[in-house]
């Protein structure tokens, strides 16, 4: 299921990019409830996440790619989701956007339909909050 979600912020895209590139890395800052979770393989701009929750280990090749504002998560292991989760900074007409899109499905009958839009627009608004908060 295709899901997409944006929000401008009063900030550049090279702040804005800081704090998309911090959250990839360190998910604990973003995510309370977030239990431990690990970084390895790590090259320049790529490398393997793994978090470790109740509901089982989520392992995620994630890809950073500077020069397109953009960082994928792709899915390697999940629980009960299969996909990819792009990040990505826009700049039009002076503005910038933070655009979350996912392309993830349920392997869990139970949560076929599973509407992941208020999870992005949570997302969203958060990096908005950080990015805006933070005038350093």
């Amino acid at each position: 299921m295709h899901t997409k979600s944006e929000i401008q912020v009063d900030s550049t895209l090279e702040k804005t990019w800081s704090v998309l590139v911090e959250k990839a890395i360190h998910p604990d800052k973003f995510m309370s409830e977030l239990g431990d979770f690990e970084i390895k393989e790590r090259e320049e701009n790529e490398f393997i996440r793994t978090i470790f929750a109740e509901e089982g280990d989520v392992i995620e090749l994630i890809i950073m790619n500077p020069e397109e504002w953009t960082i994928k998560y792709n899915l390697v292991k999940h629980p009960f989701l299969k996909g990819t989760m792009v990040n990505r900074l826009e700049e039009r007409e002076g503005t910038v956007f933070v655009v979350f899109e996912t392309d993830r499905e349920p392997t869990l009958k139970e949560l076929a339909g599973l509407d992941m839009t208020p999870a992005l627009e949570a997302a969203v608004l958060q990096i908005k909050e950080k990015v805006e908060g933070d005038k350093s």
